[in-house]
């Protein structure tokens, strides 16, 4: 409830999904992002190195890169496949000037959508940051 509390707004909601991960992806992706057919909150569920989810952006993304991954989106799960998207992605959004400013939030709202995890992936930037060298 915590994580999408406008998919769940009681806790019975939210245990008639636990254990169960596709209905839980058809519950809280089920007709939005491109999502129009029944079951595809689960077959365009993240993958990638991305964590790419949605029919729109299997679409969109797919055709950037050469692959139908609507016709099969376990196609991200191969590195190559993943690596090619999770660029396209990444340049689609601009982003690299951010990380460049080591601007986590607008990077993590390119990605995310939203603020998620925000503290943590600023620590881990640093962490990164110092185990390479760069401060």
């Amino acid at each position: 409830m915590q994580v999408w509390p406008t998919r769940f707004r009681t806790l019975a909601a939210a245990q008639a999904c636990a254990g169960n991960p596709e209905r839980l992806a058809n519950t809280v992706y089920g007709g939005r992002m491109g999502n129009t057919q029944p079951g595809d909150g689960w077959r365009f569920r993240g993958r990638g190195l991305i964590q790419l989810t949605g029919r729109s952006n299997y679409e969109t993304y797919g055709r950037l890169v050469g692959f139908d991954l609507v016709a099969n989106p376990d196609l991200l799960l191969q590195y190559g496949v993943g690596a090619l998207v999770a660029g396209a992605y990444w340049n689609a959004r601009g982003l690299s000037r951010p990380a460049l400013r080591d601007d986590v939030t607008r990077v993590t709202e390119g990605i995310n959508g939203g603020r998620n995890g925000l503290e943590d992936r600023r620590r881990l930037l640093a962490v990164a940051k110092r185990q390479l060298g760069l401060r």
